[in-house]
């Protein structure tokens, strides 16, 4: 669990570093951190890989890919709760869950903003609109 604190620690104090003049964005920031993903440097990744085996919170696989421990799931939803579903082992589902936590968490930042700064973007907003749409329409037409 160390490494993954650290990691996450990490971020946060870069991200705050870099904009502690946005008020707006810290707001945001501060509300959405520790729910937000975001990708890590190259040269971090193997480290924080090599970490988590050690620590038991993930398994190196034989194709060369990993996979949570029963620790590690217990970790994560220390860590992330209501965002995470121990029980959800496909790997499909939680990529489809993490891309809806992270539109939730991008739709809470657009909702902070003033109408007369989202007006120009009106017409990308309408086209993000229809598409979810579009993807509802489909569900319901798999009842």
């Amino acid at each position: 669990m160390d490494s993954i604190e650290e990691h996450h620690q990490e971020m946060y104090r870069t991200r705050m570093h870099h904009d502690k003049a946005d008020k707006h964005y810290n707001h945001h920031l501060k509300k959405t951190m520790r729910h937000a993903s975001s990708r890590p440097s190259p040269g971090s990744v193997y480290p924080m890989l090599k970490k988590m085996v050690a620590e038991e919170l993930i398994t190196k696989l034989e194709d060369g890919r990993y996979e949570l421990t029963d620790t590690g799931r217990e970790t994560v939803y220390e860590l992330f709760g209501h965002n995470y579903r121990p029980s959800s082992s496909d790997r499909g589902d939680l990529a489809i869950e993490s891309a809806l936590i992270e539109m939730d968490n991008y739709l809470s930042y657009l909702e902070d903003i003033k109408n007369e700064k989202l007006i120009p973007h009106k017409k990308r907003i309408k086209s993000l609109n229809d598409r979810i749409k579009v993807i509802m329409e489909s569900l319901n037409d798999e009842k």
